[in-house]
């Protein structure tokens, strides 16, 4: 995971948010994630769906959730 700075990015580049897929403003916080970019709350909130999707793989024993 990595913030980007506002200097990184021209400001007439448009970046849309992989999670919501709302613009984010030049002056919005942004992080970028396995080549993806996300405003910063979306990207918690995909962390944590993420995560929890990962626990219940875990948990079924495939990734699949089938039997084991």
């Amino acid at each position: 995971m990595k913030k980007i700075h506002r200097d990184e990015v021209d400001s007439n580049f448009k970046v849309w948010c992989e999670y919501c897929s709302i613009r984010i403003a030049p002056n919005e916080g942004r992080i970028a994630s396995d080549g993806k970019i996300y405003h910063q709350n979306c990207y918690e909130r995909y962390s944590a769906a993420d995560l929890k999707m990962r626990v219940a793989s875990n948990r079924s024993g495939t990734a699949l959730g089938g039997k084991r």
